[in-house]
């Protein structure tokens, strides 16, 4: 089997019990560097920089994430005629959001918060993105493709484990991915502030 077939179609390849390690694993991975890097996951499909991360937080927002997104996918799964199993679902929300986490990387040693609270202060100054080193435009550049590649790839991960776990043939209900995706966003991005 190709290796591009264990990352776009893990749920059809994998078993499911290492999926949900493999799951795991990433978030106890993902939460430590995410505090090193001074970055949170406030939201199912988002990662931002900041400062004065808490070590306990990116811990927290992956899995308040992972619990608002399977929820929600389950939910759905109970609303349509298909028959899914919570470990399946569970499975498709930790594993879709593996891509999110190698967006960290884009701000090792601080350089994408530091490039973006100059572009801030200086919004309305239209030569300072001239001013930057050429280091932070070029990690800046790859900030943003790699953002992109990950949203993609984890829309890819969502949409085909869901597929796999309800086993839904029809494109009507796959649709409706997209707005418990939207949901599930905007429900964590509230509880991700509470704390």
């Amino acid at each position: 089997m190709s290796l591009r077939k264990y990352v776009i179609r893990p749920f059809e390849t994998i078993q499911e019990k290492t999926l949900l390690v493999i799951g795991i694993l990433f978030i106890l991975i993902s939460s430590p560097f995410a505090f090193l890097t001074n970055s949170r996951f406030d939201g199912v499909i988002d990662m931002h920089t900041g400062s004065n991360v808490l070590w306990y937080q990116p811990l927290i927002d992956n899995i308040v994430n992972t619990i608002c997104l399977t929820v929600l996918l389950y939910l759905l799964s109970l609303l349509l005629p298909t028959k899914a199993r919570i470990i399946d679902i569970l499975n498709v929300a930790l594993i879709s959001r593996i891509p999110l986490y190698f967006t960290l990387f884009t701000n090792i040693g601080g350089i994408n918060q530091e490039t973006g609270e100059y572009l801030l202060a200086n919004i309305s100054d239209p030569t300072a993105l001239a001013n930057l080193p050429i280091l932070n435009l070029i990690i800046l550049g790859l900030g943003a493709i790699l953002s992109l590649i990950a949203l993609v790839l984890m829309g890819v991960l969502i949409y085909q484990g869901y597929k796999t776990a309800t086993n839904s043939k029809k494109l009507s209900h796959n649709i409706l991915l997209v707005p418990a995706v939207l949901i599930a966003e905007v429900i964590s991005k509230y509880l991700t502030y509470q704390y």
